[in-house]
């Protein structure tokens, strides 16, 4: 599901809605948070209600054979927002922040090494590439490109006491 590639990702504020709904994945992101993601300081009296059709767009979009009407499994409305149910083995953000999560907790640089660089492996380039640059200046997306950041600087530290002598980095994105 949230793997699929493509231009086919509706308007620039539905692609920038998703990325947002992304970076959030398993938690509520509130509609007020979405809309000043999406318009920042200057939304139109209609933002909610632009808000909802954008969901329902990307709803179908996610879930083309889900009858009008029906429940999502992958985006859901509460507390006062939405949320995109997604795992680690359906998004590659979530398998990263595990990993670097996993390193953290291991402690031993040979195996937190492998980890980090595994989790770096990972990473396509900047958070919500391809979203408009206002939306992108969200800072829920300049803080992953913080996580990556420091993922970064973890692993070139870890590096020489794992004895890795393979690219620590192999693709660095920034």
């Amino acid at each position: 599901m949230a793997r699929r590639h493509g231009t086919g990702a509706g308007t620039p504020k539905q692609r920038a809605l998703l990325a947002l709904l992304l970076t959030e994945a398993g938690q509520p992101v509130a509609v007020h948070e979405i809309v000043d993601a999406l318009w920042g300081q200057d939304p139109p009296d209609s933002a909610v209600n632009v808000v909802q059709r954008h969901v329902g767009a990307l709803q179908r979009l996610l879930e083309p054979e889900l009858p009008a009407g029906d429940r999502s499994r992958w985006l859901l409305r509460g507390s006062g927002g939405y949320r995109l149910e997604v795992g680690p083995d359906d998004l590659d953000l979530l398998r990263f922040l595990a990993l670097r999560q996993q390193a953290a907790q291991d402690g031993q640089p040979p195996t937190a090494t492998g980890l980090l660089i595994g989790a770096l492996a990972l990473w396509r380039g900047p958070a919500a590439s391809g979203i408009a640059p206002e939306a992108r200046s969200h800072p829920a997306f300049t803080a992953l490109d913080g996580e990556h950041l420091a993922a970064v600087k973890e692993a070139a530290e870890l590096a020489p006491a794992s004895w890795t002598y393979e690219p620590v980095v192999p693709n660095v994105i920034l």
